[in-house]
């Protein structure tokens, strides 16, 4: 079993990292305006502080609902850290941007995998981590 951390505040972060027990970090755009964060510039160094408390995975969302805003935000986003898992919506841009990440992947082991949404609102999200994004 892997413990994750559903949360943008680093302090619970901090605590979480602290008890040796956390796996990684999930958070969002709304967790993220939850704690303050607001702006490109406060959110992307937000992911940065967050990926430099922890040792495992982070993932961040894409806020895009069209392919080609899910493709640049998700190309952005992995750029940020070789921590980051990007996010991607299970609705038809979403899928066809999984499928570009997946196609331009050179590390098959790093292929997008299923996880279920907690909010069931949009079904499923496909975290992808892919190093050919990050080059």
């Amino acid at each position: 079993m892997k413990f994750f951390i559903d949360t943008a505040n680093l302090d619970q972060i901090k605590e979480a990292q602290d008890l040796g027990v956390l796996d990684g970090v999930t958070t969002n755009p709304s967790l993220m305006a939850k704690e303050g964060i607001h702006g490109d510039e406060r959110v992307t160094q937000h992911y940065i502080d967050i990926c430099n408390i922890v040792d495992g995975d982070v993932s961040a969302e894409v806020i895009s609902t069209d392919f080609e805003g899910m493709v640049r935000e998700g190309e952005a986003l992995a750029k940020l850290h070789p921590q980051i898992v990007v996010k991607i919506p299970m609705i038809k841009d979403g899928i066809k941007a999984i499928k570009h990440a997946n196609s331009c992947c050179q590390y098959p082991s790093h292929h997008a995998y299923c996880k279920m949404c907690r909010r069931r609102s949009r079904c499923c999200y496909l975290p992808i981590k892919c190093n050919s994004w990050s080059a």
